[in-house]
């Protein structure tokens, strides 16, 4: 009958479900053993044995860049520049710096406008473009991420306004934000995007820019 037609269906399909499953199963622990296997007969470490057995592509630093606006400002310069509070000096600032350990910092402004002169994509570009990379065919990159907490603006993001200002070709932008962990994030993703295969290369930046704010 229909009904018992119906029934048979059901639980072939429901076998059929099962046995998938068991296969899934037995396929994950098949590669466990093979993990261990390769671990206890060549004695790498497990990370490394993962590493085999998942397919994992190698990652390297090739290039790295930095860039810093105007000459460094000084401890007894700091006041000459960003101006002072009520026309007083500061009277907590030698307790400030004695204890930070700082002894000089870059500014984005013009000493002669006191003025802000460079936007945080404009730093953050500037020091991609020390890299020196090109955007020829062959040579392009596939991922851009760039981490800060201070971007420009809310949207378009940080990374994109990056993006924009090297005008490369088209390819994958991604703003990390998290404060001191806003660059680790950014590396990770590059690094994770090039380990998976879906990037032959690609550029992990970060920058703050606080010089607006003061």
């Amino acid at each position: 009958s229909v009904s018992h037609l119906a029934d048979h269906l059901r639980g072939a399909n429901q076998l059929k479900r099962a046995n998938v499953a068991a296969a899934i199963y037995e396929a994950e622990i098949r590669n466990v053993k093979r993990v261990v296997r390769i671990t206890l007969r060549q004695r790498q470490s497990p990370n490394e044995c993962i590493q085999r057995a998942t397919l994992i592509m190698p990652v390297y630093i090739t290039r790295t860049a930095h860039y810093l606006p105007f000459d460094a400002v000084g401890n007894d310069e700091m006041e000459s520049v960003l101006g002072k509070v009520g026309n007083k000096a500061s009277r907590a600032r030698a307790l400030v710096l004695r204890s930070n350990g700082i002894k000089s910092r870059h500014y984005a402004i013009d000493r002669a406008t006191g003025l802000a002169a460079m936007n945080n994509a404009q730093l953050t570009t500037r020091a991609i473009q020390n890299l020196g990379l090109t955007d020829k065919e062959g040579h392009r990159v596939d991922v851009l991420a760039a981490g800060t907490s201070t971007p420009d603006q809310l949207m378009p993001s940080h990374a994109v306004m990056v993006h924009g200002n090297l005008a490369w070709s088209r390819l994958e932008v991604v703003s990390c934000a998290g404060i001191c962990l806003s660059g680790i994030a950014a590396l990770k993703h590059a690094w994770l995007s090039v380990a998976s295969g879906s990037a032959q290369r690609a550029v992990a930046c970060a920058s703050e820019l606080v010089s607006p704010m003061m």
